[in-house]
């Protein structure tokens, strides 16, 4: 485990196939890896939570808005996990 004398390690993210077995094996950097990815995921699940809470008020534009606004953000990222 990490004591202040630890130097903090830089280097590749834990592949996301990896990170349920790092977690376990109570690896502390999977456990910051897994903070930012929450972190991440945040936001999309909000605007998704938005678009069912538009569509069972009956808010169409508003429900085609939060649409668009995630499918830009997931395409954004497909086409930068592609590079």
């Amino acid at each position: 485990l990490l004591t202040p004398e630890t130097p903090l390690q830089l280097g590749r993210a834990i592949p996301l196939r990896m990170l349920a077995p790092q977690l376990a094996a109570g690896n502390p950097y999977a456990v910051m890896q897994l903070g930012i990815l929450l972190l991440l995921l945040t936001p999309l699940l909000r605007i998704a939570a938005a678009a069912v809470s538009f569509h069972a008020e009956g808010e169409r534009r508003y429900t085609l808005v939060a649409l668009v606004v995630l499918t830009i953000i997931l395409v954004s990222l497909l086409l930068a996990r592609s590079h």
